[in-house]
């Protein structure tokens, strides 16, 4: 045994051996790749800032030759040269030198080649020099080159040893010459510029920036002559006479090959890793004036070998760490060797322990060849199907079933068999055992190769279950067929439930407003008290329990509109609000992040907010409640926070379920059906959303509402043509219903707040109504005698005169989809609340005409709102999308008031402003404009002068915006009175 150990230890370390080192050559492979890619990523970054440094000073110098040769001074100088001109010359060179340090000459050269002013810099300290020394440099190469150039071309002289006298300055002074030629006005040649760039400067700068290369960085010229590199020695050879040469070509032929071949680049070859970049090509010195001079910037690196990477210190280091671990992993091999043979025994145990398994499941399995020939199966299958498990071995199924049954077992076998899928399916089957219902898995049986070599299957006998389910099936859909019919009648009865109550509770209001104002008996006062608060909490029972039939019934169709959520709000508070004051309590509302203009059911919605500030105004007592509104992009909140009672984590359990309140105590204190919050979830859950409570004992309750909510996009559209004038409304209330009692009782309610009413009986006499008497608003009954209300509103809808005629529904039918289809303001539910009736015809009557209003704005999503809220402020608005549409609208009608945006296509706030002060019809209109531009103070001042209100966009909200505009209408009007009276 330890001889076999030793061997197996041997061989196993053999072989990681083997393995280690296959592994290190593949690693120092890749290391080798990253390690060039990082080199020549680093030295292409170097090479280009270094190229990009050389490039700027170029092109400063000659910007400077180009602007000294177009000076006046340089053209007189050279033309006149008297000493005036001699001393603004110098005075010239003398200040771009001292500007620039790096110049070691500037001179004007005239056409003969001799200097004319010469400013010397040495080490910052700049002189002019001279008359009697400047010297004549006729014979110069730059200056030939100079002469044979055309105006607005600049010379770059290759960088070399600057040369005095004959002689190479020492130390050396690595010189660029840069010139220009300067032509008179009448293009007549006079001379030239020229400026002497310290090279040493360039030099500094280059060798900082080499730095950040790796290897060697050398800047050679056009012929690949050494001017910089890392062996000074061999640097301006080609420069002092006598000297050996040393350039690219002679110390790296490969590598200049590579560069004379291209302008930049990168190279790998036996001379290493080349970068490189050309500032320009080498050229006769005739340089244009958007070209560089020759110059190269090369940085070469020695190319890593896998040599020198696999025998680093790190690789050896990790060879001495790494021998230890392939003992030990040798050593652990050989163990797993020696306990293959027991995992081999355990093996057989397993096997032996899943044919037990087979053999005594109380599932059925069955093994098929792919003839369908049973080749295994153990006792329950032989139960299923009539024989013994040694009858059933090669056989058929045919031979125990019946042939329909054969037949789909064969179908589903033949699946597995050609998909190589498991699948599942429950079989009614007919054996000769009996007739069974199965659940039957089957799975491909695969041979070591991995192909289908036969079909296994397990099967569950569920037919008890199923009797079961089938049993279930009819008792649920028997309640489902009571809970129906319950919903019918329910749904059936309404009209019948709020016909007489709607009579019961407005005759006792009429009776108790009577009994009040004559002050009569006390006693029969409070009696009518108790019966109108009878009747209302009858209602809201009825309301209740009709809702919650709906809902559970399926039969709520929720209709997406555009609404105002603060408006929507709004109208919640104030419905509330005398509620809120019988109990003491404080309404406030909290609008965190504006929700704007949202697509929901507003119908449901309120009734949501009804019951949730209903629920918290009646268990708080002197107390606040706050509405929150906040909207998160595509998610609208609502949060009711009140200070009252609060419960316990119990209690709120149950405030969800129907017909349930916190308590008993709660029902006996406080009253109530226990619906209203139970409604409000299943609303809120139809429309996607969740409702959630945070209470506390004694410190109040939060109730929240999360609701997906999409934003309302307006259609984008051309305003087109105004539509037709409507007929002017005066004050009149148009009821039509055919129920006497409920005229009556309208009638009533209106005419004691000092409302006119004319009424209606039938849907053709209101109509005719409608055009005669050309009411404010009309009170519509849906079941008319002989038509609908439906029918009646299709036909104002489909008349331009009467299309915006505002119609509030009241009825004891339930909200219909129609009612946003056809622009119904409100739908009221008999018996209606007679204040919010009374408060919502107010805003549509009005002593006077109805005041017209123009908006304009190029955003149409703000156009629509906005018009959408001035619009149930009372007014009549027309939209226009630019300046010149405006005018337009104006000319045709002019307006009593506009709204006006300040940035506009085609024709700005300010032109349009402008427009209407030149027409005589339009200068008396008033205008407020609406921006959100930041308006400098000067135009602010302008448009006060003006008498043009300012409104920003970001600072008010479009309710602020009506209101603004409705008092400034009423102050016009209220003017214009006055004016009359004094006239």
């Amino acid at each position: 045994m330890s001889a076999r150990r030793g061997g197996t230890l041997a061989a196993a370390l053999l072989v990681l051996v083997v393995v280690s080192l296959a592994v290190n050559l593949v690693i120092a492979g890749i290391e080798r790749g990253s390690l060039r890619r990082q080199v020549q990523a680093d030295n292409g970054h170097a090479i280009a800032l270094i190229a990009r440094t050389l490039r700027d000073d170029l092109a400063r110098v000659r910007g400077d030759a180009i602007i000294l040769s177009r000076t006046v001074v340089a053209e007189q100088m050279l033309q006149d040269g008297g000493p005036a001109l001699r001393q603004r010359a110098e005075r010239l060179l003398h200040a771009m030198a001292d500007a620039r340090g790096d110049y070691s000459q500037l001179r004007f050269i005239d056409a003969g080649g001799r200097e004319v002013v010469r400013v010397d810099s040495r080490a910052r300290v700049v002189e002019v020099v001279p008359p009697e020394q400047l010297q004549d440099k006729s014979q110069r190469p730059y200056v030939h080159a100079v002469a044979k150039m055309s105006a607005g071309q600049v010379y770059i002289s290759r960088i070399d040893l600057n040369i005095e006298h004959g002689q190479i300055v020492e130390p050396q002074e690595p010189t660029l010459r840069v010139g220009a030629p300067v032509f008179s006005g009448d293009g007549q040649r006079l001379g030239m510029v020229m400026i002497n760039v310290d090279g040493r400067h360039l030099l500094q700068r280059f060798v900082v920036d080499a730095q950040q290369a790796h290897g060697s960085v050398w800047l050679v010229d056009a012929a690949g002559n050494w001017l910089h590199g890392p062996d000074a020695s061999r640097d301006w050879r080609f420069a002092i006479p006598g000297a050996r040469r040393a350039g690219m070509d002679t110390d790296f032929p490969g590598a200049w090959a590579v560069m004379r071949a291209h302008k930049q680049g990168q190279s790998r070859g036996a001379f290493g890793l080349l970068t490189f970049d050309q500032l320009a090509a080498a050229g006769t010195g005739l340089v244009q004036p958007d070209s560089a001079f020759g110059l190269r910037v090369v940085a070469l690196a020695p190319d890593p070998t896998l040599a020198s990477i696999m025998f680093d210190r790190a690789h050896m280091v990790g060879y001495a760490l790494t021998l230890p671990a392939l003992l030990l992993l040798a050593a652990w091999l050989a163990h797993l060797r020696v306990r293959l043979s027991g995992v081999e025994a355990e093996v057989a145990a397993n096997s032996r322990l899943l044919k037990d398994i087979f053999d005594h499941s109380r599932l059925s399995m069955k093994v098929k060849d792919l003839q369908g020939r049973i080749v295994r199966a153990n006792d329950a299958a032989g139960e299923l199907l009539g024989r013994s498990p040694d009858q059933l071995i090669g056989q058929t199924i045919d031979a125990v079933a019946t042939e329909a049954t054969a037949a789909t077992i064969g179908q589903h076998d033949r699946e597995v068999i050609d998909s190589g899928e498991v699948t599942t399916y429950e079989e009614q089957v007919e054996y000769l055992g009996g007739n069974f219902t199965l659940l039957t898995t089957r799975f491909p049986v695969t041979d070591e190769h991995d192909r289908v070599v036969g079909v296994g299957a397990m099967s569950l006998d569920i037919t008890s279950r199923i009797r079961m389910e089938q049993w279930l099936r009819v008792a649920k859909d028997q309640a489902e067929a009571a809970n129906t019919a319950k919903a019918a009648f329910l749904a059936n009865m309404s009209h019948e439930l709020r016909t007489p109550l709607n009579s019961i509770i407005g005759i006792s209001e009429l009776l108790l407003e009577q009994a009040e104002e004559e002050d009569d008996d006390p006693l029969t006062v409070e009696s009518l008290h108790r019966v109108v608060g009878a009747g209302r909490h009858l209602l809201t029972l009825i309301n209740d329990i009709l809702d919650i039939s709906r809902i559970d019934a399926g039969r709520v169709e929720l209709v997406l509109e555009p609404i105002l959520v603060s408006t929507l709000a709004e109208s919640a508070l104030s419905t509330l609000q005398p509620l809120a004051v019988a109990n003491g309590n404080r309404l406030s509302m909290v609008v965190a992040a504006d929700p704007g203009v949202v697509a929901i059911d507003a119908v449901r919605m309120r009734q949501v907010l009804i019951n949730l500030l209903g629920n918290a105004i009646k268990f708080t007592r002197d107390g606040e409640i706050t509405l929150r509104l906040e909207r998160d992009v595509d998610t609208l909140r609502i949060a009711v926070t009140d200070t009252g009672i609060g419960m316990t984590p119990e209690q709120m359990e149950r405030i969800f379920t129907p017909f349930e309140q916190a308590d008993r105590s709660i029902t006996r204190r406080f009253g109530g059906s226990g619906l209203g919050l139970a409604i409000s979830r299943q609303l809120v859950q139809l429309m996607g959303g969740w409702i959630a409570v945070e209470s506390e004992p004694g410190r109040g309750s939060t109730f929240t509402v999360s609701i997906p909510v999409g934003a309302f996009e307006a259609p984008s559209r051309d305003p087109g043509p105004a539509a037709p004038d409507e007929p002017s409304r005066d004050s009149l209330v148009l009821v039509a219903d055919d129920d006497e009692d409920a005229r009556r009782l309208l009638i009533g309610a209106l005419e004691r707040h000092g409302l006119p009413v004319i009424t209606a009986c039938s849907g053709a006499e209101a109509l005719q109504q409608v055009r005669s008497q050309r009411p404010a608003v009309m009170l519509l009954d849906i079941l008319l005698g002989d038509m609908s209300g439906w029918d009646v509103l299709a036909a104002l809808r489909a008349d331009p005169l009467y299309a915006n005629l505002p119609v509030i529904l009241c009825t004891v039918t339930d909200p219909d989809h129609r009612t946003a289809a056809l622009g119904v303001v409100e739908h009221m539910t008999k018996p209606v609340d007679r204040d919010q009736l009374v408060r919502l015809v107010k805003r549509f009557v009005r002593s006077g005409p109805q005041s017209n209003v123009l908006v304009v704005d190029d955003d149409d999503h703000y156009r629509e709102q906005l018009a959408m809220v001035l619009r149930r402020a009372g007014c009549r608005v027309r939209m226009a999308a630019n300046g010149q549409q405006a005018l337009m609208h104006m000319e045709q009608e002019p307006p009593d008031l506009v709204l006006l945006d300040l940035v506009m296509p085609v024709m700005d706030g300010l032109e349009v402003i402008g427009a209407m002060q030149g027409h005589p019809l339009l200068a008396h209109v008033q205008v407020v404009l609406v921006t959100a531009a930041d308006v400098p103070q000067h135009t602010v001042q302008k448009l006060n002068e003006s008498a043009v209100m300012l409104v920003s966009k970001a600072e008010v909200g479009l309710d602020c915006i009506a209101r603004r505009a409705r008092d400034l209408l009423d102050r016009v009007e209220s003017e214009t009175r006055d004016a009359g009276t004094r006239g």
